[in-house]
């Protein structure tokens, strides 16, 4: 069903919901196969991530992406150790890119507090610094969004790290 969606909305270019539902149902897909099929769960977030930058003024496909990269976050980290960065990567240059879509500061901070929790858990102090200085930013950034501020505030609870002698 998802080829078929993909095919209708190539073939009508014009029809804006069309590649929303394609973007939907490729998130869709990736939450609930990515697990147990990766190759897959890649190739659909591509298919969102081209829609996104094919049609650069649909927020809901940069959003669809957004929330993509983060649902793929950690998962994948057993066929590609480096995913984490590139997923992080992408939702972070759309955040950059389109600061007055609030979403995708959100799905910033959530990918930021995600990845800060799994680089403290591998003892991975540069990593947990960058993730801090990250969601600092986004709530200094965003001082009307409470998600990036909740984010900032629960930074207080996390140990710092000894500096290294």
């Amino acid at each position: 069903w998802y080829g078929d969606i993909k095919t209708l909305a190539a073939k009508h270019p014009k029809e804006v919901a069309l590649r929303e539902r394609q973007a939907e149902a490729a998130f869709n897909l990736i939450a609930d196969f990515a697990a147990s099929d990766p190759d897959a769960a890649v190739r659909w977030y591509g298919d969102i991530k081209t829609l996104a930058a094919k049609y650069p003024k649909e927020e809901a496909l940069r959003e669809q992406q957004a929330k993509a990269a983060l649902n793929l976050l950690g998962r994948l980290k057993a066929t590609d150790p480096d995913a984490d960065v590139r997923w992080y990567g992408d939702i972070k240059t759309l955040a950059a890119k389109y600061p007055k879509e609030e979403t995708l500061s959100e799905l910033q901070t959530m990918a930021a507090t995600n990845l800060l929790v799994a680089r403290a858990e591998s003892a991975d102090k540069a990593g947990v610094k960058q993730m801090e200085a990250d969601i600092r930013r986004l709530a200094e950034e965003n001082p009307d969004i409470p998600l990036c501020q909740e984010a900032a505030g629960q930074l207080a609870v996390i140990p710092e790290w000894e500096e290294e002698t």
